[in-house]
């Protein structure tokens, strides 16, 4: 009897599984059927399976065939964050949109990524209801996936405190988007901010008054993609300040930075260390730390031919060699972060200033090198004109002026004309220019056309110059049969 029941009873189970069982949508396949979020601390699971689009829905993230739906209703304002992690090979897409009554207003929205995760975060206002929406991209399979809708952490202010030697934090775009420290700084003292950040994107910080932020008011000094800045404070302004520092947006996975603060050095800020016409400076930069740059100045009392070098043993730093004028405009800039640097510029009679830069946290000693030379202008003159006529025999004085008035050593090169061949080198005669003027006397060997062309050589503080054209000497007896 026993053996005949249960074989029975297999027989129906057997029945039974052999039958197609209808699967039903999802429970929030629509928007009006969105599962409601109780809380901020919320971890859901849920399945695109079975699930379908509704009309007009749409995403700037992508297509999508099937979604889901959740509403968050915001009980205080507060930044949340939703993360995504999709199962098997479902290729998601997530989506917030702000709900008022019957209408959205599309706030942000992420695609999975190839590991199948997806985030997002926004600024929920108190008394808004939100819209959560996790759809099947087109063309992927359905599947299952975990939800986790959460608050943000909120930035302790004024900042934990700063280290001397700096602080290396964590960021990224949607979980953990800002830090903020504190730290001491005097009034009327200058201090050097150094954010070093090795990866893609750009990070930022701001400067802020302690226990202040950016929805305060203004910042007090900014770090822009080059990571370095210099920042006074003013009286009134107090002795602690909160530097914030903020992620890159749209650059998945964690960044990492480096936050160091210091006082400014003599090197570091206006006016900068003098550097002598000649002279070497020896320094060195620590682009790792807040040691990124150096500053100089340096006087052109003539309008001069300026040269910049700068020197490291090391050919694997990349140092930057800038040139700017009295407003902080840059003049010419040596940034291809080769090492050793080298910059030749004319430049009128002014103050000017050179910075050193380290990139991309090289760290070397260097060797900076200045030289001004006196751009100067040559004529010449034969006879006191353009050219001269004269007879066999007869002397012509060729005249070579500098400008400005300067000694140095003059070269006079002289040709004759071969109706054949062309202009023909002569000779070279070396003469020596006294307050600027210099005089050879010439006695041309023959008759015929001559030319001579004249150049300044220049000195140690002089640059060298050519004369423009020649001057021209016809060498000619009365003609006759």
């Amino acid at each position: 009897m026993r053996t005949w029941l249960l074989v029975s009873a297999v027989a129906a189970v057997t029945t039974l599984a052999a039958v197609p069982v209808a699967l039903s949508d999802p429970s929030n396949d629509g928007r009006d059927d969105a599962t409601l979020l109780k809380g901020t601390a919320q971890l859901v699971s849920g399945t695109t399976r079975d699930a379908h689009a509704e009309d007009g829905e749409t995403s700037a993230c992508g297509d999508s065939d099937g979604s889901v739906w959740y509403r968050f209703d915001a009980r205080r304002t507060q930044r949340i964050v939703a993360k995504l992690a999709a199962g098997g090979d479902l290729d998601a897409v997530l989506d917030v949109d702000l709900r008022e009554r019957s209408q959205q207003t599309p706030l942000t929205c992420d695609a999975g990524d190839r590991n199948g995760r997806a985030a997002v975060a926004f600024t929920a206002q108190r008394g808004q209801s939100y819209l959560i929406r996790v759809a099947q991209r087109s063309g992927s399979v359905s599947g299952d996936f975990r939800l986790r809708v959460a608050a943000a952490p909120a930035a302790r202010l004024p900042g934990a405190p700063l280290p001397d030697g700096g602080i290396s934090g964590s960021l990224d775009r949607v979980g953990r988007t800002l830090q903020v420290w504190s730290t001491p700084m005097q009034q009327g003292r200058r201090y050097r901010i150094r954010l070093l950040h090795d990866g893609p994107g750009c990070l930022r910080a701001s400067v802020y008054r302690a226990g202040r932020g950016p929805s305060d008011g203004d910042a007090l000094a900014r770090i822009g993609c080059d990571g370095y800045g210099l920042f006074t404070p003013r009286p009134g302004q107090g002795t602690r300040f909160s530097i914030f520092v903020f992620a890159a947006g749209g650059v998945r996975g964690q960044q990492r930075y480096h936050l160091q603060a210091a006082p400014a050095g003599r090197d570091d800020s206006a006016p900068g260390r003098l550097v002598a016409n000649y002279g070497r400076v020896r320094g060195r930069l620590d682009g790792s730390g807040v040691d990124d740059v150096d500053l100089f100045r340096f006087d052109v009392t003539r309008r001069s031919a300026l040269f910049l070098g700068l020197r490291t043993p090391d050919r694997r730093a990349a140092l930057d060699l800038v040139l700017l004028d009295p407003f902080g405009n840059v003049v010419r800039c040596a940034c291809d972060g080769t090492g050793n640097a080298r910059l030749v510029k004319g430049l009128r009679p002014g103050r000017y200033f050179v910075a050193a830069r380290a990139r991309g946290g090289a760290s070397a000693p260097y060797t900076l090198l200045r030289a001004s030379r006196t751009i100067t202008k040559t004529s010449l003159r034969v006879d006191g004109g353009g050219q001269a006529l004269l007879t066999p025999g007869q002397s012509a004085t060729i005249t070579v002026r500098t400008q400005p008035v300067v000694d140095g050593p003059v070269t006079v090169t002289f040709e004759q004309f071969d109706p054949l061949s062309g202009w023909q080198y002569v000779r070279r005669v070396q003469a020596a220019a006294h307050a600027g003027v210099a005089t050879v006397p010439f006695t041309p060997s023959s008759q015929g056309r001559w030319r001579a062309t004249a150049a300044f050589r220049g000195t140690r503080g002089t640059a060298p110059s050519a004369a423009p054209g020649f001057v021209r000497m016809l060498v000619a007896a009365p003609l006759h049969d």
